[in-house]
């Protein structure tokens, strides 16, 4: 009896299979991280006039009633909820969740003058049961 060695094929089955996993894994927390900073609260357009050199006049919102250090903040724009995105990497199996908007990470990770509003890490935590019930990935803690 002759045996026929499928290794390749299976290998390209399981990277494909594991690609799968982590874009699902990195598509729920982006939806879950959204949803955290998601929280509405009261807003104040500013105005500023154009200046007499003929320089257009600028507009901006603030929030009224921001998040307290330690929780998700809360939303003005939406511009950080909507930048929230993911990519994976076939080749070295690494999958990143996160934003491109600088002060994305000066929420998580706060400033000097600012104490930490995180919301990516506490999304990843209080899921990390899911992603590995739903996606086989990480480890239960």
């Amino acid at each position: 009896m002759a045996m026929n060695w499928k290794g390749p094929e299976a290998l390209k089955k399981i990277q494909n299979e594991s690609v799968q996993r982590l874009e699902g894994a990195c598509m729920f927390i982006r939806g879950k991280a959204r949803q955290n900073i998601s929280r509405a609260q009261p807003t104040r357009l500013y105005h500023h006039r154009a200046a007499e050199d003929g320089t257009k006049g600028t507009s901006y919102r603030v929030g009224l009633s921001p998040s307290q250090p330690g929780e998700y903040p809360k939303k003005v724009s939406g511009r950080l909820r909507l930048s929230v995105t993911y990519e994976v990497n076939d080749v070295t199996m690494e999958a990143r969740v996160g934003t491109n908007i600088p002060y994305g990470k000066m929420l998580e990770l706060g400033t000097p003058r600012m104490l930490a509003r995180p919301w990516l890490l506490p999304t990843i935590i209080f899921n990390n049961v899911a992603l590995v019930r739903h996606f086989g990935i990480g480890r239960p803690v």
